[in-house]
């Protein structure tokens, strides 16, 4: 196991290796030139910028998150629901892929529930699927109809049997609803027409927030969210839970839909999540082990993921220990149990080890499969902590099953508690858990590692490539000849007056689509913020009641109010309310999404931006043939376009407006207060809005005029002169110069055997 010390010496040790290869090329401006261009490519980071990743990287207080993942039915929620819950069904059973939604669960001072409905864009996705589900019966069944009606009248000397063309389409519909993307895709579009739509107030993405006094409570709520009968589960696209749970403290679980969900934007959330966590339990059914489903997801597992601990658990045991293999045994339950998990052992090691090559992620669980692999049955929980009265029907039958066919095992309370709790698997189970919390701070330090080892790898890369290109650059003076050289100039010269408007307008058309590319992806990264931070200010407004006294008319009342100070009377009003920490939170909250998804999308854009430019310039200047391919030295070309384009300064940062001093207020605002606060509150938001949406323009606008400024084509024709320039002062000293260069790779060299 890695050591803190351990891992501060290797982040240490890169750093300083970093500043020394900025050293090594500062050393020899005249030689490096254009270097630097070429290393940036490969997603480098300096000094600084290393130190910052990784402090965030490692940064105090991040949660343990654990994936639950398997396909639909295998047992996820019951599982989670016996490790968390004591068995109380508060996660919901998904009946199909689309009634399994992605829930998070998060430690919560009180319980709550945010729930995340379908956006238009998923309806209409789950309309066209199952407009294609029609299509394809109704092609299936004309072929399943022109195979019957070619078939001979008779059969072995009988008349055949008569068709039904009602079984042929109920079998036809069977195949199709079996269909991962299709069937499921219907089944959900089948559930939203009978709830007759969506809700009109779920219609533009916001997230429903459910609060409740207990777990109990909660769950309740949830049912009509997430049941497999609620009223709005078929619009339940994720949800997160917040409980006062201890054992969540310092703990996220993700317990994720069945794999191939036919709604696009669910499933890349799903893996993006899975991508987050630390370890991961895979859950499949015993009686079909291991199956195709089970590896794909597993696929997504290797470290690159960021999973670093994997475990398997077979749930539904249970029905594994009826026929054959309690006839085996007699009737002897733990040795049936035994025989049970020893041949699921034996199953998963040959199907792991079949994917060893293809499936990084199964190594660790091969290496350690009998300690990793539990065999769990939540009916077993079930009747272990629930009240007879709660027992379902499957329960029920499971109970009896057991009784009758192992009654030795359940003859007295104590021996049916006893081999209960070795069905059910949990303690196991939770033994694992309580593994991954100890090791928290190694998994998490192995995340860092694994950054510090690829940054290295990076440099090392970037070793590589400075030594190719030095070592060509060297070959070129050593073999270069003043003669050469300067018919290289004149056909450069002569090309010089062409071959800038041709890189100027391979610039201008690479410059344009990217600009185009900002605005969109600026635009994009603003609609996702802006889509899920409406609700949390709409529901901190509401209204209140406020008393307020007035004069009672007539002469008794004035009378009293002059002798006794009576005559007045208290009225009530209805007033607007607003809880302006919420709001505040929830501004401050959108201000920093909308920054981070800007600032990503303006980084993504930079860096596709420069790729674009490069590309585009070189092909264009060898399908034009500015330059017949005796005169052109391609690396030095190339470096003359990388530091020609970088005189050009990309893309700025976005800026967005601060969030005003006015709406730095906390508690709850009445009446007037609660009116200016608001407006203020819509006001900022409107400038937060148009601040996005012009974002996308200014910084483009921004770049054109930049490029205005610079003639890319002048500059690249004026660094490749540059360059063949100094090659000819560099062979005018050829002996010198060849020595530094010497001199120049051998620091590289030392640095790269260094590593």
């Amino acid at each position: 196991m890695i050591t803190s010390k351990t891992l501060d010496k290797q982040v240490a040790r890169l750093m300083d290796r970093l500043s020394r290869f900025d050293e090594v090329l500062d050393q020899h401006p005249d030689l490096t030139r254009g270097l630097r261009g070429k290393i940036q490519e490969s997603n480098w980071l300096n000094a600084d910028a290393l130190q910052s990743a990784i402090a965030e990287k490692a940064r105090e207080g991040r949660q343990l998150r654990v994936g639950i993942i398997g396909r639909v039915k295998a047992g996820k929620s019951s599982l989670l629901n016996a490790l968390l819950f004591d068995g109380k069904d508060v996660l919901p059973k998904a009946a199909t892929p689309m009634t399994a939604s992605l829930t998070v669960l998060a430690y919560g001072e009180l319980p709550r529930a945010e729930v995340e409905p379908f956006e238009q864009k998923d309806l209409a996705e789950m309309a066209r699927l199952a407009a294609e589900y029609e299509r394809e019966l109704k092609a299936r069944l004309e072929a399943r109809l022109a195979q019957q009606n070619a078939r001979p009248p008779t059969f072995g000397g009988r008349p055949a049997p008569p068709m039904d063309p009602e079984r042929l389409q109920q079998a036809v519909r069977r195949e199709l609803d079996q269909d991962p993307l299709l069937g499921a895709a219907k089944d959900m579009h089948d559930r939203i027409l009978q709830a007759g739509g969506m809700p009109v107030q779920w219609g533009h993405g916001e997230t429903i927030q459910l609060e409740a006094d207990s777990i109990e409570a909660l769950r309740e709520r949830l049912a009509d969210y997430v049941g497999a009968n609620g009223r709005f589960t078929p619009f339940t696209n994720c949800l997160r839970l917040y409980l006062p749970l201890p054992g969540l403290k310092d703990l996220e679980v993700v317990d994720t839909p069945g794999i191939n969900d036919p709604i696009p934007s669910r499933e890349t959330r799903t893996y993006r999540e899975l991508h987050r966590c630390d370890a991961v339990f895979v859950v499949s059914p015993a009686g079909q082990f291991l199956n195709a489903q089970d590896l794909e997801l597993m696929d997504r597992l290797g470290k690159k993921e960021g999973v670093r601990e994997v475990f398997l658990v077979a749930s539904q045991v249970d029905n594994q220990l009826f026929g054959s293999v309690q006839r085996k045994f007699g009737g002897q339950l733990p040795e049936a149990l035994a025989d049970v998990q020893q041949i699921l052992t034996k199953q998963a090691r040959q199907i792991l080890a079949a994917q060893r090559g293809s499936n990084p992620g199964v190594a660790q669980l091969l290496s350690g499969l009998q300690d990793r692999l539990v065999v769990t049955s939540s009916v077993s929980h079930a009747l272990l902590v629930q009240p007879k009265g709660e027992w379902d029907t499957n329960t029920r039958h499971i109970q009896q099953m057991l009784g009758k066919l192992y009654p030795a095992a359940f003859g007295t309370p104590e021996a049916s508690r006893e081999h209960l709790t070795s069905l059910a698997g949990i303690a196991k189970t939770r033994g694992l858990l309580e593994h991954v919390r100890e090791r928290k701070e190694s998994i998490q330090a192995s995340s860092v590692q694994d950054f510090v080892q690829d940054r290295g790898q990076v440099l090392a890369q970037s070793l590589t490539n400075s030594l190719e290109i030095l070592g060509h650059n060297r070959a070129t003076a050593e073999a270069a000849t003043g003669e050469g050289l300067e018919d290289q100039l004149k056909a450069l010269q002569s090309a010089k007056t062409r071959g800038t408007s041709v890189v100027n307008l391979a610039v201008q058309n690479a410059a344009d689509d990217s600009t185009a590319a900002l605005e969109a992806a600026l635009a994009a990264a603003a609609d996702a913020v802006f889509g899920k931070a409406r609700r949390a200010a709409e529901g901190a407004r509401g209204t209140g009641v406020e008393s307020y006294t007035v004069d009672s008319d007539g002469v008794g009342a004035w009378i009293a109010r002059n002798l006794w100070g009576g005559g007045q009377e208290t009225r009530t009003q209805t007033v607007q309310t607003i809880k302006a920490g919420t709001v505040r939170n929830a501004l401050e909250s959108l201000h920093l999404n909308l920054e981070r998804a800007q600032q990503e999308a303006v980084t993504v854009q930079r860096t596709k931006l420069r790729q674009s430019l490069v590309r585009s310039v070189m092909g264009r200047l060898r399908e034009t043939q500015v330059l017949a391919d005796r005169d052109i030295d391609g690396i030095a070309l190339e470096q003359a376009c990388l530091t020609a384009i970088g005189e050009l300064r990309s893309f700025d940062d976005p800026q967005l407006p601060a969030l005003p001093d006015d709406l730095t207020r906390s508690g709850t605002l009445k009446g007037s207060a609660a009116e200016c606060f608001d407006q203020a509150a819509q006001n900022y938001l409107l400038e937060l809005q148009k601040a996005a949406s012009l974002s996308g323009r200014n910084l483009a606008l921004a770049y054109e005029n930049r490029l205005k400024d610079v003639d890319v084509g002048a500059a690249l024709f004026g660094h490749y002169e540059e360059q063949i320039q100094s090659l000819k002062s560099h062979i005018k000293e050829r002996t010198a110069t060849l020595k530094r260069y010497d001199a120049l790779m051998a620091d590289l060299k030392e640095l790269q055997h260094g590593a």
